[in-house]
């Protein structure tokens, strides 16, 4: 169980057909019923036990939402618990909350997304000095980047943490139920994990046509959001590395992009991929900065 989980109300999951009936049809007082350990463990590591939900059965259509939630807490929590093992370790804080108070509050103070910044105490090296964390290290200017077209469009990031497995950090047009199967890819048939390992464009003029992506609960989920047509193009940095792709989507299965439009998606992969790279040794690194000087102080 999670620290400063003292008493609460019981989770209960695997529960057979029939216990998960009478449980939906008369909800008990403390009794809490999930479909899988996953969401249990996730709402276990809510920051309260008063944040759970009322007692039912989730996954119906009108609480898929909240489902989609617990999966996506359950995908962090476990980065952000190493995080705060670090933290304590490293600055002498009395336990994981005061851990977490830190990073919440570095988080908020340079607007650095918590999992972002979890990730990057786990993967940076330890501070150089007991002063700063980078010394010597220097601003630049963000560089900038547009682009509007597109039926949907989602980017996703690679995670260092997660053996460069790419998330999910934006999107639009897209359904709960495909952001929650594309939260995170780990690897082909994804057509985002193709462009990433080919370090190139990849297009699928039709998705129920493609054998190895129909056949799979990423091409599902995709054909149940309505897209037909997938292009996805990697975020080239400088030095060759992929930090993310961008994918863009059509419903009408077909010739799609024209060569300008696909050279402009291209050029704002890169852009985006510098900025990136400005993003995480500019206002993340400043974030790690604002938690080495406020970690001894919080000890």
């Amino acid at each position: 169980m999670c620290a400063g989980w003292t008493a609460g109300p019981v989770l209960v999951t695997g529960a057979t057909p029939q216990v998960r009936g009478a449980l939906t049809r008369t909800p008990l007082p403390g009794i809490l019923l999930f479909p899988s350990l996953e969401g249990a463990l996730a709402t276990m590591c809510a920051d309260s036990p008063a944040a759970v939900a009322p007692a039912r059965e989730y996954g119906a259509e009108e609480t898929s939402g909240e489902l989609f939630g617990l999966r996506a807490k359950a995908r962090t929590s476990g980065i952000i618990g190493i995080a705060q093992g670090i933290l304590v370790a490293r600055y002498g804080l009395p336990g994981p909350a005061a851990a977490f108070a830190l990073l919440r509050a570095g988080s908020q103070h340079h607007n650095v997304p918590l999992r972002l910044l979890a990730s990057a105490v786990v993967t940076a090296p330890p501070p150089r000095t007991a002063r700063e964390w980078f010394p010597g290290r220097r601003h630049t200017a963000p560089p900038f980047g547009a682009l509007e077209f597109a039926e949907a469009a989602e980017i996703h990031l690679s995670d260092a943490v997660q053996d460069e497995a790419l998330l999910m950090e934006a999107h639009h047009g897209l359904d709960a139920a495909y952001r929650d199967c594309l939260a995170l890819v780990t690897g082909p048939p994804a057509v985002w994990a193709r462009a990433r390992a080919a370090g190139r464009p990849v297009t699928v003029p039709d998705g129920a046509a493609d054998p190895e992506l129909a056949g799979h609960a990423v091409g599902r989920a995709a054909l149940g959001a309505g897209s037909r047509v997938l292009y996805a193009t990697p975020m080239v940095t400088e030095d060759g590395g992929c930090s993310g792709v961008i994918c863009v989507h059509r419903s009408e299965p077909g010739a799609w992009l024209a060569a300008g439009e696909a050279a402009a998606l291209d050029s704002l992969a890169r852009d985006l991929a510098a900025w990136r790279s400005w993003y995480r040794r500019t206002v993340v690194q400043d974030a790690l900065e604002y938690l080495h000087a406020h970690g001894p102080a919080g000890g």
